[in-house]
């Protein structure tokens, strides 16, 4: 009977044991499945390719010839779609006498373009008797224009060259004289007469 009650008790030892050793084992199992998963994310992480920021377009320059009553006059490299401010500024500012009401400084500067500042009272005229600001040709250039200088086209007033101003401040400068008509209440019978009097540069 002792016999019986000691075996009992080794089977049971050994089948503690025996418990004790599966359960270590899938421990050691599950732990090692755990580290190899984990590696293989961090794997697949390293192996992803990671998008290129697109570069931003860089933008294109244009020259402007200033002359005048500015602190610095010269020939000023900006970037396309900059004001008329923006290049006075580059030439130092104004100097005291000049006559800032003639000029718009909201306009967008154009390659090529020469802007002349004149002084309090001056009164400039080139070859063929136009105001400085107005091009040799004696054409308006409706990129540059002034609204005093809109005005003095055939069928615009006030209103419509505040509309051409502000069109072209919305949407850039002019490609085409003919793209005028896109501005409200220019059609195409004021176009007729604005034709031979304006240009884009």
């Amino acid at each position: 009977m002792a016999q019986i009650i000691i075996d009992k008790k080794r089977i049971t030892i050994i089948a503690v044991i025996i418990f004790v050793f599966i359960l270590f084992l899938f421990i050691k199992l599950y732990d090692r499945n755990d580290k190899t998963e984990e590696i293989t994310t961090m794997a697949e992480l390293e192996k992803e390719e990671v998008a290129p920021i697109p570069e931003k377009p860089k933008p294109s320059i244009v020259y402007i010839d200033i002359k005048g009553a500015v602190v610095k006059p010269g020939v000023y490299k900006l970037e396309d779609g900059k004001r008329v401010l923006d290049a006075i500024q580059m030439a130092g500012g104004f100097q005291t006498d000049a006559d800032q009401i003639k000029i718009n400084l909201a306009a967008r500067v154009t390659d090529e373009m020469v802007l002349y500042i004149p002084v309090i009272g001056e009164v400039i005229v080139n070859d063929i008797g136009l105001p400085a600001n107005e091009v040799d040709d004696g054409k308006i250039n409706i990129n540059t224009a002034t609204p005093s200088e809109l005005e003095s086209l055939p069928g615009i007033g006030v209103a419509k060259a505040a509309s051409i101003i502000t069109f072209r401040e919305q949407n850039g400068p002019f490609k085409e004289i003919e793209d005028i008509v896109n501005v409200s209440g220019i059609g195409a019978k004021s176009f007729e007469k604005l034709k031979d009097q304006i240009k884009v540069r």
